[in-house]
């Protein structure tokens, strides 16, 4: 994925290369008892945003071309990511916060796909809530400024890509599993905006642009002075 107009201040490495580095992913599902996770540094492997503007569409007697009604603007968010480990051994107690470990970057991977799921009422096992998300990337996905987007994904696909095989966890009561040191992700997200997106008028007047219209989608102006 190219470079072009990602915000250059949350983007790391090297200038001149095409691949894109991002600094921060975070995923929180909105079920209760489900950690959510951010993935940091991580190459962006692809990103698609769609829009696609849904009509009723009617014949009219004496009409050549059909009548259409809009019903709404469906916004659908297609990425990829590559997560990788700097290191393949795993770090004692005192660094399990160190953002790029095969174990810590394997937990993520574990708690995103638990949230998939939905919670459930303990009493009768009933649907209690569903598998919703808030998702914030950057710029490229967010309500608003630092604000992640409540949506629900299509699908998430993990992908193992790491040629040089899985790593084995070396010692302690996990002794013998295999983790990945570097895998990928695929997310097909359906966002839910809290706020009515469009343009207003009063009396068939234009008004004034609520401000989080002005920074739709991806955080508005962009002019260096702005």
């Amino acid at each position: 994925m190219a470079r072009d107009n990602v915000d250059s201040a949350q983007i790391v490495g090297d200038p001149n290369s095409n691949q894109v580095i991002l600094t921060e992913l975070t995923i929180n599902p909105l079920s209760t008892g489900i950690s959510g996770v951010s993935f940091l540094n991580f190459i962006l492997d692809s990103f698609k945003d769609s829009y696609n503007i849904n009509t009723n569409s009617e014949v009219l007697f004496g009409r050549t071309d059909p009548f259409r009604t809009y019903t709404n603007t469906e916004r659908v968010i297609t990425f990829g990511i590559t997560v990788h480990a700097d290191e393949v051994s795993f770090g004692f107690p005192e660094n399990t916060n160190a953002p790029r470990r095969a174990d810590v970057n394997f937990q993520k991977l574990q708690n995103l796909i638990r949230g998939a799921y939905p919670s459930y009422d303990e009493s009768d096992k009933t649907l209690a809530t569903p598998p919703l998300f808030r998702v914030y990337m950057t710029n490229l996905i967010q309500e608003d400024v630092k604000k992640g987007i409540t949506g629900y994904f299509d699908n998430i696909t993990f992908d193992y890509q790491d040629p040089s095989g899985f790593s084995n966890v070396p010692y302690g009561k996990h002794e013998g599993r295999t983790i990945p040191r570097v895998y990928s992700l695929s997310f097909s997200f359906h966002p839910l905006h809290e706020n009515p997106l469009g343009s207003f008028s009063a009396g068939g007047l234009p008004v004034a642009t609520p401000e989080y219209m002005l920074r739709f989608p991806y955080g508005g102006n962009v002019e260096r002075d702005s």
